[in-house]
């Protein structure tokens, strides 16, 4: 699928682009709570409300990773 910049550049009779890659990456656990759980293992990341954020470079550790995974299950489960 062609990156909706490029189509309407297209369109407009411009050359295609290529898409930007990503300056971060993102977890969403739906969860405030799953968040503050971990929060205080991710230093240095970007966190808000319901979104932590990282980069290709500086990943999330594996443990976090499956402790957030683990906490977001057991509230799903309740």
């Amino acid at each position: 699928m062609a990156h909706k910049g490029a189509a309407l550049a297209a369109k407009a009779g411009a050359a295609p682009r290529a898409p930007r890659p990503a300056k971060h990456l993102s977890v969403f656990p739906f969860s405030p709570a799953v968040i503050d759980a971990v929060a205080g293992r991710l230093e240095g990341y970007s966190l808000s409300k319901g979104t932590i954020r990282f980069t290709a470079a500086h990943p999330l550790p594996d443990d976090v990773l499956e402790d957030i995974v683990r906490l977001r299950r057991a509230e799903i489960l309740k």
